[in-house]
This record gives C-alpha cells, structure tokens and sequence, in this order.
C-alpha cells in the first residue's frame, strides 16, 4: 500500500509492497502492488506544502512497459534493473510484474536480495496531469465522487501518469514489506486479519464462490459498490449498535438476502406490528430505515436497468442475469459482454444469419448514435470518449467496440431522424413532426452528449494537425488564476570574506527582482440552430471545431514570436530584452548584433551568451554563468544557411600532403550540436499578435539563439486544463431552437529574463 511520497524533479514517488509470494525464477519476476486510491502525503513542487493526494483509478494513464530503477536514479543505463510489464488496473489498484535484467552483476545482487526477502520496498515514480485541490476542511465532488479534505489541502488527481518503478532500501512505513512466501508465519498485522464469518456468508450469498482464497475474497470486496458496500462495511466492522443492525437488515432485505443468515436467500414474512416494544435500547428513527430502504432499491434498479441496456439483444440472456446478480459494475459488465458476444458469433459459424427485429432500449442510445455519428464523418468511434460534460478535459468512458458495432447500424441516419432519436431517448414519444422532433431533442440531454462527442473529436482532430516549432525551448507553467503572476529572481551577496582573527563574518544579502505575466482567454463560438439541422448542415458544421481547434494550436507560437519581435522592455531593469548596450550600464544587456548569418558571427552570437554573468557590476564581475546556446531560430529566407552551417563535416584531411579532392574542414560549430528552428514568423511577413491583432514584422535577415531552460520566455497555462483547449455547450433561448459550443484556450507567454537569448538583426550595420 502507499504511504509516503516525495517530489523528486517532475516525478511524484510513492512507496509500495512487493508480494514474495508471486517470485518466478524461471524469468527473474515478481508482481507487485503500485497504486490505489487511498490519500497519500506529497509535496507540492509549486508552493513547496505538504499536501494529501488522491490518485484516481480511472483516470489513469497506464503504458504497456516502464523501466525499474535503481532508487529513482535516471541518471544513466546502468541505473536500469530492468522493467515492470504487465501493468494494469485489478480490484481497484495498479498492479503490476518487474522484471529484472540478466548478465548484471549489480543487479543479480538486487534480485538475489528481492528472492531473500532483504529488499522488500518499491516506489513508484508518477506523474500528475491534471487534478482538483480541494482547500482544508472543505468538501467538494470531483468527477461524480464527494471528498473531504482533512487539516491540509487535498489534491484529486484525476489524471496521472506512471513514470517508472524503483527498489528501495528502506520505505518510511515499516509495515510496507514484502509479504512472505506460502507456509511462512505472518509478519504483519494485516496478514493475520481473517474475514469474518457473517461477511464471508455475505460475499458468498451475492455471487463470491464458496472455495474463494482469502486474496479473492479481498478484491472481490474491493468491487463492491452502493447497498453492497455499505452492508459489507458494516459486516466487516461488526458494529453491534441498533442502528447498524437496522441498515444491515434494511440493506440485506433490498437485496433479497435473509438477515438473520447472509448465505440464505431473505424469507418473505408478513410485516412487523405497527406498534414497537416499549422502551427499545437505542430506537433507531423508522424513517431512516425506510429511506436506507428505498435508496438501496433505487440504486440496485438503476443498475439492474443499466446492465440490461448494456447486454441488449446481442448479449446471452443468461450472462445478462448473472450480471444483474452478482452486482457487477459497468466495467466488468463491458468486459465480459464483449467476451460473450465474441464467443456467441464464433461458435454460429456457418449458420444462417438469425433473424432479429429491432429492440429501441438495446441498439439506440446515446452512446450508439454518438457511434453513428463519428462513422458518418470518417472517425474510428473506439478512439474517441463519449463526452457527458463540456469542460475540462474530456474524462468519460471510451467508447466500445459493442457501441461502434450498434452505431455502425446507425450512421446513415439524418439530422432530423437524429433528433427523432434522440428525442425518443429523453421523452419516450416519438415525433412525427419535424419541428417538435428537433424542439424536443434540443431540450433534452441526449443531443448534447451525442453532438457534444463528435464536436470534441474534430476540434482534437483539427489540435494535433497543426505543429508548435516552439516546443522544447519555451518554459511552461501552470498558473492558478488570470491574475498577474510573478517570477522572482534571487541575486545573493554570498561570496565568503577573508576573516581576520577575532573577526566576525559579514551578513549574506539578498536582493530581488521579477518579472510580471498573466494568461489571457482566447475563445469562439458556433452554434446550430434548427435551419442547420433541417438542411442537414452537419457535415459542413463540424467543419468548424477542426477550423478552431487548429487556430487554438497556433495560439501558442503565434505569442511566442510576437512577443520576440516587439522585443518588450524587461521590468527588473527597463531595458529591452534584446539591446547592444554594456551589462554595466542600467539596463545593458549586450545580446543584439546587426552581422549576417555567417561562421563568423554565429561564434561571436555563441560567445556573448557564454560572457553573460549574473549581478556584474562596474565594481563587480559578478557570477559566471556559461550559458551555451542550444537552439539557433531563423526565418524561412536562412533555413539552408542555417542547416549549412550547423552540419558537420562529411570528411576530414588525415595527411598533410594529400591531394584528396573530397577533403572537407571539420564544423566546429556543429559539435555544439545546436537544434534548428525555421519558422517564417520571424521574416518580414511577420505574424499577427494574439493579443493586440497588429501584424507584428520582423526581418528576413534576422536570427535568434536560447539556451532555453527554466528562465528566458514563459508560456503559462491555466491549470487543470491539460494546457489544451475546453469546449462547452449552451442550450439557444429567447425564440431560437439550438445548440452552440463554445472553444477557450487560456494562455500567456513573457519573457523572464534576457541572459538566455541573443539576436542579431543581419543587416550587417
């Protein structure tokens, strides 16, 4: 189980259990335990505060391998023991198998210590993509689930990403080990704890098999969900109030289950005497029964219903009514349904194809016509989700291949018929009348789920069209707020003094400076009325989110190079980023040259950024930083000169007097190994600026070094946003009969400081 966990870089860790007991020699293996959703304690890297931290089971990000190392070292090859295949979800945890490398002798001495039970810890290292904080004391749902943060903030991590796994010598909770090997005595206290025998009756009367292990008996509880869970809960804490007896009663009876013993079915009597005994210890207020009751009988029929909208008619009746029996939840459910569809069509072969009419319930939802509607317009309906909200990233459950098999059935349909559908779906009457179909459908939430899921696909379609040549060189950030932001550099009078004897050390002193930025929201609407949807426009309106969702990519580079060109004046020292005058005088940056893009002038650009030092002064040299520049930035005009002069050598001369016509001279500039960046933005057409709408125009002889890193120019995001555009949707009122969406993208881009960069203009002046 987690427990303790630290920042390490970009990497939350996260200590973990092995189990011994799945040791597999043959392929140097053992499984193991790496996430669940208990609340762990992390640090914050952006406030550095110790914060709690949930992480969500369905919101994770699992890869088919990642690598195991040795205690989050990533400094190196031989810093890899190996690597965790085999990942996936199971009973509401990450789980997953390491695999230790051959023909290492450091890690032979890793594995031979796991095999002998030395080293018993791993951590994960894991990334958070996107998540909700929730402040101290405060309560608050986060994807359809209520959580309550406690003394300090609560983080629910609703996206998140597994980096890598590591062994660790000593985890901080000394009850996180590896568990033993079968026929071992116990060593923890969780080892010991049996199930009790009326939640064993329990879990066995709803569908637990009798000669379950105690692990399966575990995960099998880890699944319950609702009225189940609550009565389990209850069972396994064997509380012995009257009030806990009457919502065990209450739970088992809606569930069909006798109370007085769990592995019987409930024995059907005639009501109890309205009056109750006189004095009861501790009376239980009759209304809270009858709600517990009623809630628990709401609950199981919805889930009922919702396993046999799923099943339809293409699913065995018999695995249907299992599922309905055993409590299974929506995944399981999807799971074993396709398996049984499979093994139905597989084994009618060669048969005549049976004849079925159609079941509305079965073959047309939401689901299925959002299916339909991506097949109509050339998508893959299985890579996509169905969206059920419209902000935020798109967390709803993907769509299936039983939901594109349904909505294949369904692509033809037209808009009108689309509403009709739709309409059906919400209000169980079907309509003739054009006009009331389209009226009814925009009133209901049917058309917005299944609209809202093709809208997201083609703005993600039209987002991963467009290339960013800013990426890799630009820092990024997250910021809370469309508030001004601020970044502060920290120059420190530390340098140590000569001490005479009996002398006393002089104070360090600390000056500070900053740069302001804030984001901004970029965003456009559409909308379809219901003139669009009785032409049948969809075709040509789903044309736009594509249209948006590229102009929502070419925000960020179109910022970026506005923000080069107007070359802005920095506020710690009011000189502007790019100026030719000396470091020493106030505002002197001495980054700008005028040479044409040559050797000549490439070595010096490289060798001002090299000079750049931190705090010098007409008295003081300051601190050396050596800044080299990684990336060289022109426009279209100088993409070959560029690639010319960073190319290496093909040949070099190996004897004097050779007369070897293919002699090359060695590119000492390309052992720099500077990355070319050509984008036309930065020649004389120029760009348009995001912020203002001027065209902002730069040179087709200009050119731009960085070193890039963590200072130089900021793009900020707002956070919880995945750094990507949101879409919502709106219903149209005041007379008009539709549905719009709008697309935002929240962002901003500064520069922090100038020592990273440097620009010639090339006009050799």
């Amino acid at each position: 189980m987690p427990h303790d966990q630290t920042m390490r870089r970009d990497l939350t860790v996260s200590v973990m259990t092995l189990r011994a007991a799945s040791i597999n020699e043959a392929d140097r293996s053992v499984e193991t335990v790496m996430a669940t959703e208990n609340p762990v304690t992390v640090l914050d890297p952006k406030t550095w505060e110790v914060i709690d931290e949930v992480l969500r089971m369905d919101g994770t990000e699992l890869p088919e391998e990642v690598r195991l190392l040795n205690d989050h070292r990533r400094e190196g090859v031989e810093s890899v023991f190996g690597s965790a295949r085999a990942i996936r979800i199971e009973a509401g945890e990450v789980v997953g198998r390491l695999f230790f490398a051959a023909d290492d002798p450091e890690v032979d001495r890793a594995w031979s210590k796991v095999r002998d039970r030395h080293i018993r810890d791993v951590s994960i290292g894991y990334q958070s993509l996107d998540y909700v904080d929730i402040p101290a004391g405060q309560t608050q749902e986060v994807a359809g689930r209520r959580y309550t943060a406690g003394n300090r903030t609560l983080r629910i991590s609703t996206r998140w990403q597994l980096r890598e796994v590591s062994l660790l010598a000593i985890g901080a909770d000394p009850a996180a080990k590896i568990r033993r090997e079968t026929g071992d005595p116990p060593t923890t206290p969780r080892e010991t704890v049996l199930m009790n025998e009326r939640l064993r009756k329990y879990l066995e009367a709803i569908g637990l098999r009798h000669e379950a292990s105690e692990e399966e008996a575990r995960q099998f509880l880890a699944l319950l969900s609702g009225t189940r869970a609550q009565v389990a809960k209850v069972l396994e804490s064997e509380t012995d109030s009257e009030t806990s007896r009457l919502m065990v009663r209450a739970g088992l009876e809606a569930l069909g289950v006798d109370p007085e013993d769990p592995s019987k079915p409930a024995q059907r009597s005639a009501p109890p005497p309205a009056d109750p005994p006189a004095d009861p210890p501790n009376p239980a207020p009759p209304a809270d029964e009858a709600r517990i009751r009623a809630e628990a009988q709401a609950e199981e029929r919805t889930r009922a219903a919702r396993m046999r909208e799923l099943g339809g008619d293409d699913v065995p009746a018999e695995l249907i009514t299992r599922a309905v029996d055993e409590g299974w939840d929506e995944t399981r459910a999807s799971r074993e349904f396709l398996a049984g569809v499979r093994a139905t069509r597989s084994g009618s072969a060669g048969r005549a194809p049976a004849q079925h009419s159609r079941s509305h319930d079965a073959d047309v939802n939401a689901r299925s016509l959002a299916a339909g509607m991506l097949a109509a317009y050339g998508q893959d309906p299985t890579k996509h989700r169905f969206c059920r909200e419209y902000t935020g990233q798109r967390r709803g459950d993907m769509l299936t291949e039983q939901d594109a098999d349904r909505g294949d059935r369904l692509r033809d349909l037209s808009a009108v018929d689309l509403c009709r559908e739709c309409a059906l779906i919400d209000t169980g009457r079907r309509y003739h009348s054009r006009g009331e179909a389209i009226r009814a459908a925009v009133s209901g939430g049917t058309l917005s789920h299944v609209f809202g899921t093709n809208v997201y696909a083609r703005l993600v379609e039209g987002w991963e069209t467009i290339g960013d040549t800013t990426i890799g060189w630009c820092d990024e950030e997250d910021v809370p707020n469309f508030l001004q932001q601020e970044d502060i550099s920290i120059d420190e009078s530390a340098t140590l003094d000569r001490l005479p004897s009996g002398g006393t050390a002089n104070h360090a002193t600390v000056s500070d400076s900053h740069e302001t930025y804030k984001i901004a929201r970029y965003a456009k609407k559409f909308v379809m009325d219901e003139q669009d949807i009785l032409n049948d426009r969809l075709g040509a309106l789903l044309g736009m989110p594509v249209a948006m969702g590229k102009a929502a990519r070419r925000l960020r580079p179109d910022l970026v190079y506005s923000i080069m060109l107007e070359n802005p004046d920095l506020v710690a020292d009011s000189g502007a980023v790019f100026n030719a005058t000396a470091v020493t005088t106030a505002g002197g940056h001495a980054n700008l040259g005028t040479g044409a893009l040559a050797s000549a002038t490439l070595k010096a650009g490289i060798s001002a950024m090299v000079k750049q030092r931190l705090g010098r002064t007409t008295t003081d040299p300051g601190e050396a930083l050596n800044l080299r520049p990684k990336w060289l930035i022109v426009p279209a005009a100088l993409d070959w000169t560029a690639r010319e002069l960073t190319a290496a050598g093909a040949l070099a001369k190996l004897f004097a007097d050779s007369s070897d016509p293919w002699y090359a001279q060695l590119n000492l500039l390309a052992q720099e190994g500077l990355r070319t960046v050509i984008d036309d933005r930065i020649g004389a057409i120029g760009v348009k600026d995001p912020r203002t709408k001027t065209v902002r125009t730069g040179l087709d002889t200009n050119w731009f070094l960085t070193a890039g890193g963590t200072k130089g120019l900021r793009v900020a995001y707002r956070m919880g946003t995945g750094r990507s555009p949101q879409m919502r949707s709106f219903i149209l009122t005041q007379g008009q009969w539709g549905l719009g969406w709008d697309i935002n993208h929240d962002i901003g881009a500064a520069f922090l400081d100038f020592r990273p960069w440097y620009k010639s203009t090339g006009a050799g002046q």
